[in-house]
């Protein structure tokens, strides 16, 4: 695909992302989040859950999994997420800068979570991003129910 005419199309959905009112963001957000953890992250969250037999053995997992990611029990019911840099192609690649953009990835932490321990089972906000001109990027993972692990790596 021609970079130039990829460039120009993502100047259009950047623009766009400040258009859309809250609704129609989500949707889209949802969606593209999915797509995104389809394509990599959550397969890995899946291969780190069955390797874990406890929440404090997958959150070490999982920052190992990911280079960028670090990952940290706050209390019980709470995991701590940060990135010190912009993971997202259509940030760095792409130039797509609209902070709105960072609702994919906390749709995505959302969607990874729930695909090991259940629908409904976490609620997932975004304190900090760097689109939004924070230093990093802090996700915070709140357990809703007690999660099920199965024993450790099979």
């Amino acid at each position: 695909m021609d970079d130039s005419f990829t460039t120009q199309w993502f100047s259009g959905l950047d623009r766009a992302l400040g258009e859309l009112d809250d609704p129609a963001l989500d949707t889209l957000m949802t969606c593209c989040a999915q797509a995104c953890s389809t394509s990599f992250s959550l397969g890995v969250y899946r291969e780190q859950y069955r390797a874990s037999e406890n929440l404090d053995a997958f959150v070490e997992n999982l920052s190992r999994a990911f280079a960028d990611m670090q990952a940290r029990r706050l209390s019980a019911n709470t995991v701590e997420i940060n990135y010190t840099f912009c993971t997202c192609d259509l940030a760095c690649r792409w130039q797509v800068k609209n902070p709105k953009l960072c609702l994919c990835s906390l749709r995505s932490l959302q969607y990874n979570w729930e695909a090991v321990l259940g629908k409904g089972s976490v609620d997932c906000r975004m304190e900090k991003s760097i689109l939004r001109g924070d230093n990093g990027c802090r996700l915070i993972v709140t357990l809703l129910r007690e999660p099920v692990f199965e024993g450790g790596a099979r």
